[in-house]
């Protein structure tokens, strides 16, 4: 694959940033541009390596060959439709959202004849945020997700799918309905039970005896409720119908555990662990 003239990243944040610093690792493109919504952003993008060229202006990346859309979801149709505007030539779009589902096809309209969109999910985000957590081997043995759909251009999937492997990612490609329906339970639930566990401690003094006997355990199942909690929250409600359904098997699932310690059951609750652990898939 030659290296491209122009990619350029819209919200330079730990997932368009950590692109920004692989594409230049790997010598993907030949300029790497980075739009930020804060004058001090800019500063802070070029030292960190992120881009060749760090502004204010959407109207920079008219000319690309490549845009990604690091930003929420809850913003893209507004950034879409200004970026849809400014485009001098038919480029491809990729997104990096936790969300596909319907905001795909609202991105394919928006730029339908103007440019080739492909929805992305680079799986390989973190509990740390912003620009100063970027890292050039985020997307390495992680997976994303590219949806297709049947307005997909083969051509721009082809060519997406070559650079995110070329980042060291494994490619998964999925509609983007049951892109949802999978992260609901696989990701986003995760967050909402480590969040919950957090919470389940006593407002009292007895919470800081309880963390003095903490392990790597409750390190481990707790990392990630310090992600963005504007960010989740968005992340959950978008997707709500898909993280209720998961949230209601979670509590099946709990129900059946308290059911066990409370009978007093050691063969019933000794199965329940048995089945999690033959279960428990390891990556």
């Amino acid at each position: 694959m030659e290296p491209m003239q122009k990619i350029s990243i819209i919200g330079v944040g730990l997932i368009g940033g950590s692109f920004g610093l692989a594409i230049r690792k790997r010598k993907l493109a030949k300029q790497v541009i980075g739009i930020v919504r804060r004058e001090s952003a800019i500063d802070e993008c070029l030292q960190a390596g992120v881009a060749d060229k760090v502004s204010l202006n959407i109207e920079d990346v008219a000319d690309s060959d490549l845009i990604v859309l690091g930003i929420p979801a809850g913003s893209m149709v507004n950034i879409a439709t200004r970026l849809a505007e400014v485009l001098k030539k038919k480029t491809i779009v990729i997104d990096a959202a936790s969300v596909k589902g319907e905001l795909v096809y609202l991105l394919e309209t928006i730029f339908e004849n103007k440019a080739s969109f492909v929805g992305a999910h680079p799986m390989s985000g973190s509990e740390k945020n912003g620009v100063a957590a970027a890292k050039e081997d985020l997307f390495e043995d992680s997976i994303c997700v590219l949806t297709k759909t049947e307005k997909t251009d083969n051509n721009a999937f082809e060519t997406v799918k070559e650079i995110w492997t070329k980042l060291g990612s494994f490619v998964l490609e999925m509609d983007p309905y049951s892109h949802d329906k999978a992260v609901a339970s696989v990701s986003h639930l995760p967050h909402l039970v480590s969040s919950a566990l957090v919470n389940s401690l006593p407002e009292s003094i007895e919470r800081e005896e309880f963390l003095k006997c903490s392990g790597k355990g409750w390190s481990d199942m707790t990392r990630i409720a310090s992600g963005l909690p504007d960010m989740w929250a968005e992340i959950c409600l978008e997707n709500r119908e898909n993280v209720l359904d998961a949230l209601n098997r979670f509590r099946d699932a709990i129900d059946i555990v308290d059911e066990a310690i409370n009978e007093g059951n050691y063969d019933k609750l000794k199965n329940l662990l048995q089945k999690a652990r033959s279960r428990k898939v390891n990556k």
